[in-house]
């Protein structure tokens, strides 16, 4: 067994916080395209060639060397994930094809989860509307019993007096 089939790869979102948060840069993933991805990932693999074969086994003590490694790893992952499965059933129905599988899969459950909560929410406005409907006859009833011991009190004080 190996240690990646325990522990599931970060995603080309993880590495790419991961650069911003140790170099302090990171790639704009989601306005780079799979062919742009391509080839920035072709122009970085053969720098590092040529910076490991100028430099030698020195480069893995420079921070440009594992900048450079860290960009690859994260341009490679996200060429994976672009390489998805696309949706050609339509899972979460909302008429792109395109999208990936698990993008689909993802949205489905939101929209699933969205439309639980919303019921719910809409139940909890029932319930809190006949909650207060009661509410209101119980103080009305208060009302008139407290108007009825007022005039029966009237009533004695009126007895006494006479």
């Amino acid at each position: 067994m190996n240690l990646n089939e325990l522990v599931p790869a970060p995603s080309a979102e993880k590495v790419n916080q991961l650069a911003k948060r140790v170099f302090g840069y990171a790639l704009d993933l989601d306005n780079l395209s799979e062919a742009k991805a391509q080839r920035l990932h072709k122009n970085l693999s053969s720098q590092m060639n040529i910076y490991e074969s100028k430099i030698g086994s020195a480069s893995q003590t420079r921070t440009k060397y594992y900048e450079m490694k860290i960009a690859l790893e994260a341009l490679s992952k996200h060429i994976a994930e672009k390489k998805a499965k696309p949706d050609y059933i339509d899972i979460d129905g909302d008429g792109d094809k395109e999208e990936s599988m698990k993008k689909a899969a993802k949205d489905k459950k939101a929209k699933a989860d969205e439309g639980y909560y919303g019921k719910r929410k809409k139940k909890m406005n029932e319930g809190a509307i006949e909650g207060s409907e009661l509410i209101m006859a119980a103080k009305s009833m208060v009302d008139k019993y407290d108007a009825m011991i007022q005039d029966v009190g009237e009533m004695l004080n009126e007895q006494l007096l006479h």
